[in-house]
């Protein structure tokens, strides 16, 4: 189908996972052709109006839910960067690091934390 994610690239739980990721808003899938990753971050605007740590321990309940596979934590880290930036009326993902340091926040936070 036209917008996936090659299969051979991934398994099938991953898969399932980008896919329930694209439909919350929170990834995108790159352009067929395209070099790079399998996909990209977006900014999630439905999470603006909480605290920079409540959205911070949203992203690591989502990524707690969807397991652990190094290209989910990727896209997650991904698009919590985007979300921050925006947040914080920031034009880049690099200034959102900048801003907030390498671990945005500390994500993933452990449960306890949460």
């Amino acid at each position: 189908m036209a917008g996936e994610p090659p299969l051979h690239r991934v398994g099938p739980l991953v898969h399932k996972a980008l896919c329930c990721l694209r439909c919350g808003g929170f990834t995108a899938y790159r352009p067929p052709g395209a070099e790079g990753p399998i996909g990209y971050g977006r900014a999630v605007s439905r999470l603006m109006n909480l605290e920079p740590a409540d959205v911070v321990g949203y992203y690591s309940r989502t990524l707690e839910e969807f397991g652990g596979s190094k290209l989910v934590r990727y896209l997650l880290r991904d698009s919590l960067a985007c979300t921050l930036a925006q947040k914080h009326k920031l034009s880049t993902r690099a200034a959102a690091y900048r801003k907030l340091g390498a671990t945005l926040l500390g994500f993933p936070l452990p449960s306890s934390q949460r």
